[in-house]
């Protein structure tokens, strides 16, 4: 934050000497009565046409800098300026039944911290968590659409077996190919506390079915959600090296799906810059 507040006061500095510049002539230093003060303009005047020329390229190194000074700032502009066109350009703007979500994979830190967090967890509840297998993780970095834009959402998967993966974004990381899952059983409103996964009421299968459907593996993982979308679609985001570092998931709450065959294929498009800014 401090580097941004150098480099917009050195613009406004810049900007100012270059006014003074544009107008400064010998007709204005005539009517100077200050000594000291006509000598340092006139010293300027000398000087003038390199200066604006000086200025002008430092204007416009500076207007560019945030590439060169703040590179993760200027990939996550270009991120959620793809995500805000995604949704403007292919939802109707409509960020309330529609998320747009960009998985990263976990540092080494941030995955030993949750492999250790899910086996504590599985030693000391009754709920236990597949997530209790050993394996790698990945978060949400991103989130444009919804409530919850800085959801804490993780999901494990495995490069050994997808039978150890969670949840669709989970499962793409693992398989590195894309995967669409539509129309699951509506199941925001309902209260997953004390529910039986295993029993036979209409609302204990639907819940059933989204988990096998969703690859959700077990209850606990499920009330981590903060909404259970209905319809989804994910892909790898690979870098410009052509390495898997993420996913992106878009998923939706409508009863009817948009994601049709024809807008993902042109969300493949956006798909590709979104990772090469990873």
């Amino acid at each position: 934050m401090r580097k941004q507040y150098f480099v917009f006061l050195m613009q406004l500095l810049l900007t100012i000497i270059f006014a003074v510049l544009s107008i400064l002539d010998n007709e204005l230093l005539e009517t100077i009565e200050n000594s000291s003060f006509k000598y340092m303009l006139s010293y300027l005047l000398g000087w003038k046409l390199y200066l604006i020329v000086l200025i002008t390229i430092l204007l416009t190194g500076i207007s560019g800098s945030d590439r060169i000074f703040f590179p993760k700032k200027y990939s996550c502009n270009i991120r959620q300026a793809v995500m805000s066109t995604i949704i403007e350009e292919f939802f109707d703007n409509n960020a309330r039944d529609i998320r747009v979500t960009i998985f990263k994979d976990a540092t080494f830190w941030v995955n030993l911290w949750f492999n250790i967090k899910s086996k504590v967890f599985n030693w000391f509840t009754k709920e236990k968590s597949n997530n209790g297998k050993w394996g790698k993780f990945i978060v949400v970095k991103e989130r444009f659409g919804l409530e919850y834009p800085k959801s804490r959402t993780y999901f494990n998967y495995s490069s050994q077996t997808r039978e150890d993966c969670q949840g669709i974004a989970g499962i793409v990381r693992h398989n590195l190919v894309s995967l669409r899952v539509d129309n699951l059983p509506d199941i925001e409103s309902v209260n997953l506390d004390g529910i039986n996964v295993k029993g036979r009421t209409l609302v204990e299968k639907n819940v059933r079915e989204y988990m096998k459907r969703a690859y959700v593996k077990d209850l606990r993982t499920l009330k981590r959600l903060n909404k259970r979308a209905r319809h989804f679609y994910g892909d790898v985001l690979f870098d410009s090296n052509g390495q898997p570092k993420g996913v992106f998931i878009v998923d939706s709450f409508q009863d009817i799906t948009p994601l049709t065959a024809d807008k993902i294929e042109r969300l493949k498009y956006y798909i590709k810059i979104i990772g090469a800014t990873l």
